[in-house]
């Protein structure tokens, strides 16, 4: 009873919440080259952070109950996050500094303690609720990404049947289908004409690649571009943005 009364608290949530903004600060702090005894330093507080992270992950499951606990979503996220940079402390301690092999793999595993911030969410209703609205759009989202895709494909087959092996360039930037190379975004092969298509989409550049099409090709290639821009970018994305907004104006009919 003592220790639900403990864990169930306001100061200890208050606790709890200082100590994740610590951590944070501390994994900001690091750099590269980072100086030795820094690295020793931020290294022993993390390692008191870890345990007192599991030292509140025991509390609870004592205080609440499994089965209590266990309800809470966000409960459950903290126990994994907590197990997990548990695991990632004993390993680090069981390696040694010159085994550079493993030490990688373990400073790639240590990004797990940045997922601590998210336990600040639980005392952020509005942040719960945008999170709650974002898994809903995926739902709603999930038809349009068919749709979107077999547009990809769509004009992916397309490029190919109009560009492939088409668009080369000599060394001199002459068009020369014979002895001439490809430029990186290109429709020789469904792979890189499929990445195309996609960085036309999101407008990475694109005038270039069909400036470079329609020196090649013809004028005519701007068609092509032209439309993949005007239905793909500012249609079908725009109707991607129209569906996330849709439930996230509800958050604001819940505030009012």
């Amino acid at each position: 009873m003592f220790v639900r009364i403990i864990c169930t608290h306001q100061l200890f949530s208050d606790a709890i919440m200082i100590l994740i903004i610590i951590n944070t600060v501390i994994l900001a702090l690091d750099s590269y080259p980072i100086d030795p005894d820094n690295d020793i330093i931020y290294n022993r507080i993390n390692t008191a952070l870890t345990w007192l992270f599991f030292s509140e992950m025991v509390l609870k499951i004592i205080g609440l109950g499994v089965t209590t606990y266990a309800r809470d979503r966000y409960n459950i996220f903290d126990s994994i996050v907590v197990v997990l940079t548990v695991a990632e402390n004993i390993v680090d301690l069981s390696i040694s500094d010159n085994n550079f092999s493993y030490r990688g793999a373990v400073l790639g595993f240590r990004s797990v303690r940045i997922l601590r911030i998210f336990k600040l969410a639980r005392n952020l209703r509005s942040f719960i609720i945008m999170i709650e609205k974002i898994s809903v759009s995926i739902k709603d989202i999930a038809n349009f990404s068919v749709l979107l895709f077999l547009f990809l494909f769509t004009f992916t087959l397309l490029g190919l049947e109009l560009f492939a092996n088409k668009v080369k360039f000599n060394d001199k930037g002459d068009v020369d289908l014979e002895n001439g190379t490809s430029f990186r975004p290109s429709f020789d092969d469904f792979f890189k004409a499929f990445i195309t298509i996609f960085m036309v989409l999101i407008g990475d550049n694109w005038p270039q690649y069909m400036y470079k099409h329609m020196i090649a090709v013809g004028d005519l290639s701007a068609v092509f571009f032209v439309f993949l821009q005007v239905f793909g970018k500012y249609v079908l994305l725009n109707l991607f943005l129209a569906i996330l907004l849709e439930n996230f104006e509800d958050i604001d009919e819940e505030k009012d």
